[in-house]
């Protein structure tokens, strides 16, 4: 699985020629790799979480439910 996920991720980046196209292209990547078959368990598998870490830190506005995430 680990190679299938690397294989689409350098096609993705192969494709991409600038960052404007990178960010354009990146749902479909992601529902692209949606798509893969799973073949383990997903709870054993590791969990990531995406913050915008320069926002909440500098901004009381986007730092309100961050706590209870």
């Amino acid at each position: 699985m680990r190679k299938r996920l690397r294989a689409e991720w350098e096609r993705f980046v192969a494709r991409a020629r600038s960052l404007d196209q990178f960010h354009a292209e990146l749902a479909g990547f992601v529902a692209r790799l949606a798509e893969l078959p799973r073949t383990c368990d997903p709870m054993a598998c590791p969990r990531v979480l995406v913050t915008g870490d320069f926002f909440t830190r500098f901004s009381t506005f986007f730092m309100k439910g961050v706590a209870s995430l």
